[in-house]
């Protein structure tokens, strides 16, 4: 979850290992987390603000990755004391994983379950996600590859 996400309660894990839930509407169809955009203005626990600035926009609407892609800048490249990770979506720069977390990730969620409407066509209405802050090590890896989905070893 991008930075400027909140909470409007006190921890109390409602999940094993994870303090708060987040309900996204129309993101998550079972498999995979298809969509960025949180739809709607309630989000259980969780509260959406503002965003950090990037995507051509002051505020953009995308604050919740299920995978988001970086470019390994080579150091002869790279503006100086920078990278060699950099980030498209919001022009900036980082070093590594752990100055990754530490400047853009506000919580981690995992999916929980989806709640489906009560007759067919059965769809997905929400899907509940716990949600928890960051831990001290870094939670992310930056798998390589040449294509989105091409995924290699972590660096």
């Amino acid at each position: 979850m991008v930075k400027n996400w909140g909470t409007t309660v006190a921890p109390y894990n409602p999940y094993p290992g994870y303090s708060w839930v987040l309900n996204l509407y129309g993101d998550w169809n079972g498999s995979y987390f298809g969509g960025m955009v949180p739809a709607g203005t309630s989000f259980g626990d969780m509260t959406n603000g503002t965003g950090e600035p990037g995507q051509n926009s002051t505020t953009p609407s995308e604050k919740v990755f299920g995978a988001h892609y970086f470019i390994s800048v080579a150091a002869n490249v790279a503006p100086a004391n920078q990278g060699p990770y950099f980030d498209p979506s919001y022009g900036v720069w980082y070093a590594n994983q752990t100055d990754f977390q530490n400047k853009a990730v506000a919580y981690y969620a995992f999916p929980e379950k989806t709640f489906y409407s009560a007759s067919p066509p059965y769809q997905a209405l929400y899907t509940q996600w716990g949600v928890r802050l960051p831990t001290g090590t870094t939670n992310m890896c930056f798998a390589t590859g040449t294509a989105p989905g091409a995924y290699g070893a972590c660096n």
